[in-house]
């Protein structure tokens, strides 16, 4: 299930059509709404600490950075009852006491930059299984609507536990490998050969493609670690 059939985050850095939710980002007022957040950031940082602590988290949002490719995102909106948790080469780099997140170092470093960021990313049952639900959100992401809450809780209402995004340009595994080949983002020959892999299991070409900037998992699904196991020898694998 696509976790926005409405858009609302602006993901920032890449060379790509900017994403706004028109009804609450479109108005003056509420533009000056989010002025004033960011005027008052340090003391909402603040504050959330201190209610951090009388407290225990059941859902944590998180991201991974690796070679210091991106600052953490100043969350505008946010859930007080979850945790904001980044992995990243080395916490002690940064002034934690400006961010909503909680900068821990990476649990996993084998690999290179994407590889290692993509192991937090997939592999979340490893990394965080102290939490009962989880929402991956890349480090280019922030978060400007309280309407990402309200869909949360409208598909977790309906019982979805595996949620993610409708890519917004494509629909076709084959032409977003690609456009990966062309942009540079792996070795053209591991991206052939796993598009050769994909054929071979009979997989069609536009038979939809997601974007996994914002995932939604349920940690009590039994089948997510097969699942996450899975992706995981297709992604990370070098």
């Amino acid at each position: 299930m696509c976790i926005r059939d409405r858009m609302y985050v602006v993901p920032f850095r890449k060379l790509r059509k900017k994403i706004f939710y028109a009804s609450y980002l479109g108005s003056f007022a509420n533009w000056l709404k989010l002025l004033k957040i960011s005027k008052n950031y340090q003391q909402i940082v603040d504050d959330y600490k201190s209610y951090q602590k009388t407290r225990k988290a059941k859902i944590a949002v998180y991201a991974c950075s690796t070679g210091n490719y991106d600052n953490p995102v100043k969350l505008k909106v946010f859930d007080r009852d979850c945790d904001y948790i980044m992995f990243v080469d080395n916490p002690q780099d940064y002034d934690q006491s400006q961010y909503i997140w909680e900068l821990r170092p990476l649990k996993y470093h084998q690999s290179d930059l994407i590889r290692n960021a993509r192991y937090h990313k997939i592999m979340v049952h490893e990394v965080l299984p102290e939490y009962e639900e989880t929402i991956w959100i890349d480090t280019n992401i922030d978060l400007l609507s309280p309407l990402f809450w309200e869909d949360l809780q409208r598909i977790k209402a309906a019982g979805v536990r595996f949620a993610i995004s409708a890519h917004p340009d494509r629909d076709c595994l084959y032409d977003e490998a690609q456009m990966c080949i062309e942009m540079g983002k792996d070795k053209r020959e591991l991206i052939e050969a796993e598009c050769n892999f994909m054929r071979n299991q009979g997989y069609p070409p536009h038979f939809g493609l997601f974007e996994t900037n914002i995932m939604y998992r349920n940690m009590a699904d039994p089948t997510l670690p097969a699942v996450m196991e899975t992706l995981s020898l297709i992604h990370i694998s070098e």
